[in-house]
């Protein structure tokens, strides 16, 4: 199995590799956290100027921007994750590719399992090229230091090393949410032929659920959706010092982690039935 797996994984890496929108999407994705503190004092300045204040952030620093930058990037890697996973199979099918696969003894929940596990591998690149890349960015523009207290500069909230943990965590925690989101796409994909269609299916069940866990904060701890931007909003919220975040950070980042990772199993498991149940001729 893990042979065959591996075989697949292969194939589809390269097809994925071969996608002039894969690549668009990774250099828009680096270039916008490159532009992280750019960006970060720009909203920093509107904000104190909408406020009538002279100053800006005093709480801004390095991390807050690292943090920031990485989130404004994340929406540009969720979105390409979304379109090329929605597309993957109903490409297949469109093409008529899809019957080909299915033709050869090719077992198609394996099939499945290494679209969805190419796919991850190639955004998890992209979005750790986006942390790496807002970190340089942060370092150059503004350094990344201990977290102190504005009023008391002697006063360490948050050491160098404990941020750094706080980031790695952060970044780990990320690739759980994107892993669901893929899973999804991917079940979207196998229910429509048409590319553009399992697009919307997918953009649409993902407003949906964003909504239900809008109405209903309960589920929306229960929904991947909402899991996706809060590891590093967790980062921003500890580098800006509001209190009693420390221990959200810890109860909140593994539930992201199991949260989503059942979302990521129940998705993959989804495509890989529809498909195997699917009559392709």
């Amino acid at each position: 199995m893990i042979g065959r797996l591996w075989t697949l994984y292969r194939v589809e890496l390269s097809k994925l590799l071969a996608r002039r929108l894969l690549w668009v999407g990774a250099v828009l994705v680096i270039l916008l956290a490159l532009a992280g503190p750019s960006l970060s004092g720009a909203a920093a300045a509107a904000r104190a100027a909408a406020e009538g204040s002279a100053g800006g952030d005093e709480f801004q620093n390095g991390w807050t921007v690292l943090a920031g930058s990485v989130t404004r990037a994340s929406f540009l890697i969720w979105l390409l994750a979304v379109v090329l996973s929605a597309s993957s199979v109903a490409e297949e099918a469109s093409w008529g590719t899809l019957r080909v696969i299915c033709a050869r003894p090719v077992r198609r929940a394996e099939w499945i399992a290494a679209k969805v596990l190419a796919l991850w591998s190639l955004t998890a690149a992209i979005l750790l090229a986006a942390v790496f890349a807002a970190t340089a960015s942060a370092e150059l523009a503004f350094g990344l230091y201990d977290v102190v207290d504005p009023l008391f500069p002697d006063r360490v909230t948050h050491s160098f090393g404990d941020m750094r943990w706080f980031v790695l965590a952060a970044t780990g925690a990320s690739l759980v949410p994107l892993l669901a989101l893929i899973g999804v796409g991917t079940f979207c994909s196998t229910l429509v032929d048409h590319p553009g269609h399992a697009t919307g299916a997918a953009v649409g069940a993902l407003v949906l659920l964003s909504a239900a866990g809008g109405l209903s904060p309960g589920f929306g701890e229960y929904s991947f959706v909402d899991q996706l931007f809060v590891p590093f909003r967790l980062v921003n919220d500890l580098a800006n010092q509001y209190t009693g975040k420390l221990r959200e950070f810890n109860e909140d980042l593994p539930r992201v982690v199991w949260v989503s990772g059942l979302w990521a199993i129940a998705g993959t498991q989804l495509a890989a039935l529809r498909l195997t149940l699917r009559d392709v001729v």
